[in-house]
């Protein structure tokens, strides 16, 4: 019996700014706490998303590093 953590680091890549971000506004939990806020406030939080990360990021396609922790447990 035991129990291992296992960080695991790739590389995230998307086409565009906007993908990232419709990603995290519109697939996962975080939709709904936005849509919380009203009417039109998804389109709006991703409108603003995808703004910024191309101001930050160029139109071009992106890319970062992400990472998960992994935990696993024998018996």
């Amino acid at each position: 019996m035991g129990t291992e953590i296992v960080t695991v680091r790739e590389r995230s890549r998307a086409a565009s700014p906007r993908d990232p971000v419709i990603g995290y506004c519109q697939g996962s939990p975080l939709r709904a706490e936005i849509e919380a806020k009203g009417p039109g406030a998804l389109a709006q939080a991703t409108e603003a998303g995808a703004a910024a990360n191309a101001a930050r990021f160029g139109s071009g396609p992106v890319e970062g590093d992400i990472q998960a922790h992994v935990a696993i447990a024998t018996a």
